[in-house]
Order: structure tokens, then sequence, then C-alpha cells
């Protein structure tokens, strides 16, 4: 092993492992406000995973009363869909520009709230228009990856995106941008995924 090698092992477990410290010790927390003024409403909701966090956006109604919901996710192409999970590929994910993915899948209900197996969910009012407007976006870059994977794992299906996955931007700052397109502030450390909604519903 070349010591610029063994440099950069060193360098990736001692970062990991201060991560890991930071996330375990849940020192921040990212604070959501909902939009103030809402005239057509929809619920959409963070589950938060721990580690990661998914955006729940409506995608319509079906037959007797059903309900389609779209879930999406941002991460490590690398960890999610190619499920690399060492603990050397986490520090790469986090402290070296790695190639990102989109994950999504689609979830049907009765018309209540989809059932997950998230460390917390937190259900946010934000105008009807502007959910649309996010899912149309988000779907029109899921489809127009040109690599896919299925994950059993994340029961989800991932993109692979032509951009940059690391530390300043990974599932908790992408979340906060989607949360921001759909009207909401969004304050708070966003190296972790621990949310709190001001003046919302927390099921």
């Amino acid at each position: 092993m070349s010591g610029v090698n063994r440099v950069w092992r060193c360098a990736a477990a001692v970062g990991l492992a201060g991560w890991m410290a930071g996330w375990a010790a849940g020192c921040g927390t990212l604070r959501i406000t909902p939009p103030a003024s809402v005239e057509d409403p929809v619920r959409v909701y963070v589950a938060d995973y721990g580690r990661t966090s998914r955006l729940l956006l409506p995608g319509g109604s079906g037959g007797a009363g059903d309900a389609t919901w779209w879930e999406y996710t941002y991460g490590d192409w690398s960890w999610y869909a190619k499920s690399n999970t060492s603990a050397l590929d986490g520090a790469a994910a986090l402290l070296l520009p790695t190639r990102a993915t989109l994950g999504r899948r689609e979830l049907t209900t009765d018309g209540s709230r989809p059932e997950l197996r998230a460390q917390a969910i937190h259900e946010i009012e934000v105008e009807r228009s502007a959910s649309e407007h996010l899912l149309a976006r988000l779907d029109g870059v899921f489809t127009a990856a040109v690599e896919r994977a299925d994950s059993a794992e994340h029961g989800m299906r991932f993109a692979r995106l032509d951009e940059s996955y690391w530390l300043c931007n990974q599932s908790s700052t992408r979340m906060k941008r989607w949360l921001e397109e759909l009207g909401c502030e969004v304050r708070g450390w966003t190296l972790i995924a621990r949310f709190e909604v001001a003046g919302g519903s927390e099921p």
C-alpha cells in the first residue's frame, strides 16, 4: 500500500468516525417552518430514517379511494444502488466527491398516511401546485437518467445522476432544497437527518 493510500485511509477513517460521533450525539436539528399561507393545501411527509431522509409527495388518487405516493431520496450511487457499504465506502461518500443518485419508489394506500419503517414521520401542509411542480421535476430527473438499479435492501429503484455527492451535498442538504421548493423555511445543521416541524403535525 502506498504512502498516499495509507494517508487517505487514515483520514477517511478519522473523518467517518467524527461524522458518526456527531450523528450519534444528535447535536443538531433541521427545523422546518411550513408556508404561512396555503390556498390549496396538500400533505407531504418527511420520513426520518436516522442517517438519511426521504420525501413523500402525493401522486394522485386511484380507484376505490386509493392514493398514490412517491417517495424520493438522494444519496451516494455506490452506497445505495450498488450496496457498497463498508466503512471506507462511507468515508469516501462523505469526504470525496462521488457519483450521486436519486432513489424512488411508488406507494399505494387507502388514502391514509403511508406506513413506513422510519424513526419519525413529519407531516407538512404545502401548496398543491408546488408539490405537483416538484414531483414533475423529480420524475423528469429520474426518467432522464441513463443508468438505474434496483435495491432490495432499500426497497427503491435508483437512478445514477451526473453530479457529485459529498459532505456538503448529501441527503439532508438536498432535502432542505426540496422543502424550500415547497415553500418551507428550513434552518439548522444539514449534516444529519434530524427534523422538527414548527407549527406542523407530528403523527
